[in-house]
């Protein structure tokens, strides 16, 4: 992967041209063109810039996606690209191609979020950043734990990471056949055990957590390296940094429903959805369209605010 910068702002000539927002989305895409647009519009409306990485498996459905908001600067669709795989690496690298581009684009921010392209905010921006500054000042909304039975994915080697079929029934018995020959072998020794984190890919940071995570990694690249062959890196990689950074995890503040023996997780209905409200939710995930719109349809009707428009 290119070198990316342990702190933010490289001096870029594209760099927001005037006061940057407050809150920054990285938004990472594959599908659902029509509904990417809407969700990116009403991110817009309630007052955050985006920036938007489409999985390069997928690009030639986005086609026209940069000139629709080319003349908008508060929206970056990346020129680069990653092939994003299921339980690979690959979902961290595009990731990281997204903050760092938030990081010299928009470099006075105060919050960055990590969403997908059926996640849906609850609430503006302004109301998510109260939220936000009402926790302690150490503590984000990221999920992170210490789970007994998770060691494996970090200290055993993940051959198949990058397979694109690697959710295929046929894939997943060859994974753990290599996996549990390498148990008589000593383990990597990447990270200490006591070090392993585990929690939801999908998060909301201070920048000056994001500050704290990329010094704490110091070489990017090299940290990077260590997890070459992590199982499901996304849900490791950024929370060993916040933890190893000093920060306090407090939830991903996300509403998701998971079927039992299922591993995505389930559309929500829209009673699901407004309960995440009640519930002190900042994001659903995942959310179809129709649903989507109905949300926000139903709560400018509340606020009276003008923020919905038609996917």
């Amino acid at each position: 992967m290119t070198g990316l910068s342990p702190v933010p702002g490289r001096g870029d000539e594209s760099r927001y041209p005037d006061q940057a927002p407050d809150h920054v989305v990285v938004l990472m895409v594959f599908q659902k063109p029509d509904q990417v647009v809407w969700l990116i519009e009403l991110l817009l409306r309630l007052g955050a810039a985006v920036v938007v990485h489409v999985d390069a498996k997928h690009v030639e459905r986005f086609i026209g996606l940069g000139q629709r908001f080319a003349g908008d600067p508060r929206v970056h669709v990346l020129d680069r690209s990653v092939r994003v795989n299921w339980g690979g690496f690959s979902q961290v690298r595009a990731t990281l191609l997204g903050i760092q581009a938030a990081l010299d684009r928009f470099s006075g921010f105060r919050y960055l979020h990590l969403m997908s392209g059926e996640c849906l905010p609850l609430m503006d921006f302004a109301s998510m950043g109260a939220r936000i500054e009402a926790l302690p000042p150490d503590a984000d909304f990221i999920e992170s734990e210490h789970k007994s039975g998770y060691a494996w994915r970090i200290n055993r080697y993940n051959i198949l990471g990058e397979h694109p079929r690697n959710r295929a029934h046929w894939h997943n018995l060859a994974f753990k056949k290599l996996r549990d020959a390498q148990k008589p072998f000593p383990p990597r020794r990447n990270f200490d055990v006591s070090e392993i984190r585990i929690g939801s890919t999908w998060w909301s940071l201070r920048a000056s957590s994001v500050h704290a995570m990329w010094e704490q990694a110091g070489d990017m690249e090299d940290f990077c390296h260590r997890f070459r062959w992590t199982r499901c890196s996304d849900e490791h990689f950024f929370q060993i940094l916040h933890y190893r950074a000093g920060r306090v995890p407090a939830g991903s503040a996300r509403k998701v429903r998971f079927p039992p023996g299922v591993a995505s997780p389930a559309y929500l209905s829209l009673v699901e959805v407004q309960q995440a409200l009640a519930e002190g939710c900042l994001f659903a995930r995942k959310v179809e369209a129709d649903v989507a719109a109905r949300y926000w349809q139903d709560e400018t009707a509340r606020t009276g605010q003008g923020l919905v428009t038609t996917p």
